[in-house]
């Protein structure tokens, strides 16, 4: 994706400051295959992590896809307040879960609490003062009193460093994927820090946005860290920054932590670019943050490639149906021409043997013609009906009948004649 891009999404997005475009840290990426370079607490004997327990397994190069299987459990809290506003520390039910997690290139770091070495070990580990490791906590029990649920204090903790170089005035950025393997209300939380090791003065530092040396990261609960995933989830892979007002020597540091117990013990993947996140076989995005000055990832999530399946399986159904609509017209025109001439042929025939009968007027007795005058009547008489030929024919019945009397009105003359 070219500048302009990621200029125009950080634009566009509405709310929270965006990760636009930064610049990675150099030899951060891991891809080496080992954690050469780092300082790493607890150590763990797995070279190349491809399975996440709920138990603690130190520091660890993950390699390819890691996973993550998941149990299902029951909601924790009201969805709403008493207000009728939703409650932003609601837990809702979680079904049993499949994760699993890629490395931006091959390789990540895992950190996973594993033992003995504590929170506050940690904190002195990324170079914070017993000042800051007090203000932490202090926030920590803001967000549990605000909350209500789980315990404020942390206990065992892991955790990676490493000196860097970095320029005045450059926005750098790291990834990270932060995982709960426990349940709601049982929190756990994870952290980043930037520490000046450089002579002279201090230099201002800013990470995720805020003036100071350290951010919180992801937490379980709701609500609470910067950014939270609920009960057995994770923020997806999310990105950090890094500002300072001095070129010089810094010391990069994460950590994650258990919080009032040392049980099902949370996830921090660790790269210098984001990886791929997928849940139930479905690419999964980086949540938003709780925090409205924390950094959004304005990278657009694999699950942007979905759509593009679902359009072509349904552009391939729609030659059936046309096919379908056209075989069904042709048989509806043969019908109707059909009927249409039959039924006009018996209407003709019918007609012709009912004029045929008429001309059976002309049986009357001859008997009663006496003379020429008296064969008129019998004309007027004779019924004109049905067409041309049936009137050729009474004409002719007329003429026959005619010739008829004549014939025999001269026969009688004649007999008459001879009697005389």
């Amino acid at each position: 994706m070219s500048k302009i891009k990621y200029i125009i999404l950080a634009i566009l997005f509405l709310g929270a400051p965006t990760v636009a475009l930064a610049d990675t840290i150099s030899s951060t990426d891991f891809e080496i295959g080992t954690l050469n370079g780092w300082n790493k607490s607890p150590v763990s004997g797995t070279s190349a992590l491809t399975t996440i327990t709920q138990e603690g397994s130190g520091v660890n190069i993950a390699t390819g896809s890691i996973s993550f299987s998941a149990p299902s459990h029951n909601a924790v809290g009201s969805p709403t307040l008493g207000n009728g506003q939703p409650n932003p520390y609601y837990a809702p039910a979680v079904v049993p879960t499949t994760w699993t997690f890629s490395p931006y290139g091959t390789y990540a770091a895992s950190l996973q609490p594993n033992g003995a070495p504590t929170f506050d070990n940690a904190t002195s580990a990324l170079g914070l003062t017993p000042t800051q490791n007090t203000a932490i906590k202090t926030l920590l029990t803001q967000q549990q009193q605000a909350s209500g649920l789980g315990d404020p204090n942390p206990t065992n903790a892991a955790w990676i460093t490493k000196e860097v170089t970095l320029d005045a005035g450059v926005t750098y950025t790291m990834s990270w994927n932060y995982i709960g393997t426990d349940y709601v209300p049982f929190n756990d939380g994870s952290i980043t820090s930037l520490v000046y090791t450089g002579t002279g003065t201090a230099p201002q530092i800013t990470v995720n946005n805020g003036v100071g040396n350290y951010a919180l990261l992801g937490f379980t609960n709701p609500g609470t860290g910067d950014y939270s995933t609920g009960t057995y989830g994770s923020t997806g892979w999310q990105v950090s920054t890094y500002k300072v007002s001095t070129t010089g020597t810094y010391l990069l540091g994460f950590a994650v932590f258990n919080l009032g117990d040392t049980g099902l013990s949370p996830v921090l993947l660790v790269d210098s670019q984001p990886g791929n996140t997928v849940k139930n076989g479905q690419p999964f995005g980086a949540v938003v943050p709780n925090n409205p000055n924390a950094p959004v990832v304005t990278t657009v999530p694999p699950t942007t490639v979905l759509p593009t399946t679902t359009t072509t399986t349904t552009t391939t159904v729609a030659p059936t149906t046309t096919t379908t609509t056209t075989t069904t017209l042709a048989p509806t025109t043969t019908t109707t021409t059909t009927t249409t001439t039959t039924t006009q042929a018996p209407t003709t025939t019918t007609e012709t043997p009912a004029t045929i009968v008429e001309p059976t007027t002309p049986t009357q007795p001859p008997a009663q013609i006496d003379s020429p005058t008296t064969s008129i009547p019998i004309i007027a008489e004779l019924p004109i009906t049905g067409n041309g030929h049936s009137s050729s024919m009474a004409i002719a019945s007329i003429m026959i009948t005619i010739g008829v009397s004549i014939f025999m009105f001269n026969r009688k003359t004649r007999n008459y004649g001879k009697a005389s």
